[in-house]
């Protein structure tokens, strides 16, 4: 009976240091879970604000090109060749100027109908693609303004491009839509420029949600449609 009270006294002790002991560890062990859960949370705020920064200067990046080619459009628009009629001469200007600039890969020049009046991609005076145009141009000759269009099939290379097309005024007037091609190529470029993180991939839709450039195995993808849930969460 008393080896048994000795032994009882004896684990009581060391339950007691026991409890002891964790109470000391508790507010450690606590204090640690919440400065994780504060650390993850936090890393997840910083993650969500360095993707929303790389996109803004993604779509920066984008926009400064295609303001690039318009400023060049705009600029081909007002040439006396062109404005005067002198189209010969106005091939031989605009095929220097993208040459020079490299910012587009040709200059296509249209009138309200579609028909094209010159392309620099082929050579003056001899018959341009028959290609009807005018969904292309018509919002240029309706609004008087410059217009960046969707994803088309060109017929001279038969590969999918963009144009930035910007209204030539002759008299007060519309006379033509001058267009600047833009291969997505060139956007491919701009987002690989960017540096991403190894497991990060960015993307550029046009206005039918078609993918025009992707930092990764463009090629396998552009021209394709966005997927229905990313589609979602872009509206």
């Amino acid at each position: 009976m008393i080896r048994t009270e000795k032994q009882a006294a004896r684990w009581s002790v060391r339950t007691y240091l026991i409890w002891l002991v964790l109470a000391c560890l508790l507010p450690g062990v606590v204090g640690a879970l919440v400065l994780f859960g504060h650390q993850y949370r936090q890393s997840h705020v910083d993650m969500e604000k360095n993707s929303m920064l790389m996109a803004r200067a993604l779509a920066q990046a984008i926009d400064n090109h295609l303001l690039k080619v318009q400023a060049v459009a705009q600029s081909l628009a007002t040439s006396t060749a062109l404005t005067g009629g002198d189209l010969a001469r106005f091939h031989r200007q605009a095929g220097e100027v993208i040459s020079q600039v490299g910012l587009g890969t040709q200059v296509v020049l249209r009138d309200a109908m579609g028909r094209q009046w010159l392309n620099t991609s082929v050579p003056w005076g001899r018959a341009l693609p028959r290609h009807d145009g005018a969904e292309y141009v018509s919002p240029v000759f309706e609004t008087s303004q410059p217009v960046i269009s969707n994803l088309y099939l060109s017929p001279e290379s038969n590969r999918l491009v963009m144009s930035v097309d910007v209204p030539v005024m002759v008299r007060g007037e519309v006379r033509y839509s001058l267009g600047i091609v833009v291969p997505p190529e060139q956007f491919d470029n701009l987002l690989r420029a960017q540096s991403l993180p190894g497991d990060w991939f960015a993307a550029v839709f046009d206005g039918q949600a078609l993918l025009a450039a992707r930092s990764h195995d463009p090629a396998q993808f552009v021209g394709h449609p966005v997927a229905d849930g990313l589609l979602r969460q872009i509206e």
